[in-house]
C-alpha cells in the first residue's frame, strides 16, 4: 500500500535531501519498508526559509504557541499567503486565521498553553475575559482542575453575566469554531472552585484586589 501523502526530497550532492515527511519515513522505517514514495521538488524555489518552515512543522513536535508564532511569522515574511499555509496544512483559512490570533492571547494564557496545563479549546473562552484579574483566577483553577472547553465556556458566560450591561454590550463575540456556552449561566465558586448555575450562588462583590488575594492564598 502507498503513501497518500508522498515524502518531498530535493536533490542535493548526487542525492536527495528530505525537506517534508520526517514522521511518515520514520514509521515506515519501523515498520520495515525499504522504498516509499517521494517527490522531488523543484530545489531552486525551495529557499532555506521554506525548509526550515517545513522542518519545523514536520520534523518537531510544537507546541500549540510554538506552532501559532510560527505561523504568524511565515505570514509576516509575505513568502506565503494565509491560504497556501492553510493548504500546506490540510486546513482551512479560518483555522489559520485563528492559529495567528493566539498570539494576541495574555500572556498567562500562553504560559498555559506552552506549558500543557491548558488545551487551545479551554483556553479559547478565558481569552475573552478582558478584566485581568478575573481572567488570572480562572486561568489557575483551570490549570488547577483541569478544566474542559466546555467548563471555561461557562466561566465567560457567568463573567459576562455580571458586568453591567453597558460594558456587556460592547463585548464582541467569541471566534467562530468555539466551544457552545450553555444556556444558563454558570461560575466557579470563589472558594471551592466549583462551577454552579448564578442564580445558585450568593451575590458577593469582591474587588479586584480581593481576588488577587484570594487567587494567590
Amino acid at each position: 500500500m502507498g503513501l497518500i501523502n508522498p515524502v518531498g526530497v530535493v536533490g542535493e550532492g548526487g542525492g536527495y535531501r528530505l525537506v517534508h515527511g520526517h514522521r511518515r519515513l520514520r514509521a515506515c522505517k519501523d515498520l520495515g519498508r525499504k522504498e516509499i514514495e517521494a517527490v522531488i521538488l523543484d530545489a531552486e524555489t525551495q529557499s532555506e526559509d521554506e525548509v526550515t518552515f517545513a522542518e519545523n512543522f514536520f520534523r518537531t513536535d510544537l507546541t500549540p504557541v510554538e506552532l501559532a508564532v510560527a505561523i504568524a511569522k511565515q505570514l509576516e515574511s509575505g513568502k506565503w499567503t494565509v491560504e497556501q499555509i492553510a493548504a500546506g496544512f490540510h486546513r482551512s483559512a479560518d483555522w489559520v486565521r485563528r492559529q495567528i490570533a493566539i498570539t494576541e492571547w495574555p500572556d498567562e494564557i500562553l504560559g498555559a498553553l506552552h506549558s500543557g496545563g491548558l488545551s487551545i479549546a479551554a483556553a479559547e473562552p478565558l481569552a475573552q475575559v478582558t478584566e485581568a484579574a478575573s481572567r488570572e483566577f480562572f486561568v489557575r483553577q483551570a490549570v488547577e482542575s483541569g478544566a474542559t472547553a466546555r467548563t471555561t465556556s461557562s466561566w465567560l458566560q457567568g463573567w459576562r453575566a455580571m458586568l453591567p450591561p453597558s460594558a456587556a454590550v460592547q463585548i464582541s463575540p467569541g471566534p467562530g469554531g468555539s466551544s457552545p456556552a450553555p444556556a444558563v449561566p454558570q461560575v466557579p465558586c470563589i472558594v471551592c472552585s466549583n462551577v454552579f448555575r448564578v442564580d445558585a450562588v450568593s451575590h458577593v462583590p469582591v474587588c479586584c484586589e480581593c481576588v488577587r488575594h484570594l487567587r494567590d492564598h
